[in-house]
Protein backbone atom coordinates (compact mmCIF):
# COMPACT_ATOMS: atom_id res chain seq x y z
CA UNK A 1 0.00 0.00 0.00
CA UNK A 2 1.33 3.42 -0.94
CA UNK A 3 1.68 6.08 1.71
CA UNK A 4 0.39 9.55 0.96
CA UNK A 5 3.44 11.68 0.38
CA UNK A 6 3.32 15.17 1.81
CA UNK A 7 4.53 17.70 -0.72
CA UNK A 8 6.38 20.78 0.55
CA UNK A 9 6.10 23.88 -1.61
CA UNK A 10 8.74 26.52 -0.94
CA UNK A 11 7.75 30.02 -2.06
CA UNK A 12 10.29 32.85 -1.96
CA UNK A 13 8.69 36.20 -1.13
CA UNK A 14 10.35 39.43 -2.20
CA UNK A 15 8.22 42.51 -2.94
CA UNK A 16 5.31 40.58 -4.49
CA UNK A 17 2.39 42.36 -2.86
CA UNK A 18 0.69 42.68 -6.27
CA UNK A 19 0.81 38.93 -6.88
CA UNK A 20 0.63 37.19 -3.50
CA UNK A 21 -3.18 37.00 -3.51
CA UNK A 22 -3.23 35.20 -6.86
CA UNK A 23 -0.61 32.75 -5.64
CA UNK A 24 -2.53 31.86 -2.48
CA UNK A 25 -5.82 31.54 -4.39
CA UNK A 26 -4.13 29.10 -6.76
CA UNK A 27 -2.84 27.03 -3.86
CA UNK A 28 -6.25 26.97 -2.14
CA UNK A 29 -7.90 25.69 -5.34
CA UNK A 30 -5.65 22.63 -5.59
CA UNK A 31 -7.55 19.35 -5.48
CA UNK A 32 -4.73 17.46 -3.78
CA UNK A 33 -4.64 18.91 -0.26
CA UNK A 34 -1.71 16.80 0.94
CA UNK A 35 0.85 19.62 0.94
CA UNK A 36 2.34 22.31 3.07
CA UNK A 37 3.57 25.72 1.96
CA UNK A 38 6.74 27.32 3.27
CA UNK A 39 6.93 31.05 2.56
CA UNK A 40 10.39 32.58 2.86
CA UNK A 41 10.52 36.37 3.02
CA UNK A 42 13.86 37.52 1.67
CA UNK A 43 13.69 41.00 3.17
CA UNK A 44 10.70 42.46 1.33
CA UNK A 45 10.34 46.20 1.65
CA UNK A 46 6.68 46.26 0.62
CA UNK A 47 3.60 44.86 2.36
CA UNK A 48 3.98 41.31 0.97
CA UNK A 49 4.15 39.53 4.33
CA UNK A 50 1.37 41.57 5.94
CA UNK A 51 -0.91 40.83 2.99
CA UNK A 52 0.08 37.16 3.12
CA UNK A 53 -0.75 36.94 6.85
CA UNK A 54 -4.17 38.49 6.28
CA UNK A 55 -4.99 36.15 3.40
CA UNK A 56 -3.70 33.04 5.16
CA UNK A 57 -5.83 33.73 8.24
CA UNK A 58 -8.85 32.74 6.15
CA UNK A 59 -7.45 29.47 4.76
CA UNK A 60 -6.83 25.97 6.06
CA UNK A 61 -3.46 25.53 4.34
CA UNK A 62 -0.56 24.26 6.42
CA UNK A 63 1.91 27.13 6.20
CA UNK A 64 5.13 28.36 7.66
CA UNK A 65 6.66 31.79 7.17
CA UNK A 66 10.25 32.77 7.78
CA UNK A 67 12.11 36.02 7.25
CA UNK A 68 15.60 35.52 5.88
CA UNK A 69 18.15 37.53 4.00
CA UNK A 70 20.09 36.49 0.91
CA UNK A 71 22.93 34.65 2.65
CA UNK A 72 20.61 32.72 4.93
CA UNK A 73 18.49 31.54 2.01
CA UNK A 74 21.59 30.12 0.35
CA UNK A 75 22.45 28.32 3.58
CA UNK A 76 18.92 26.89 3.80
CA UNK A 77 19.11 25.67 0.20
CA UNK A 78 22.41 23.93 0.92
CA UNK A 79 20.77 22.00 3.78
CA UNK A 80 17.96 20.60 1.63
Amino acid sequence: MKKNVLLSIIVPIYNVEKYIGSLVNSLVKQTNKNFEVIFIDDGSTDESMQILKEIMAGTTLKTFAERLTGGEVLDLAAQL
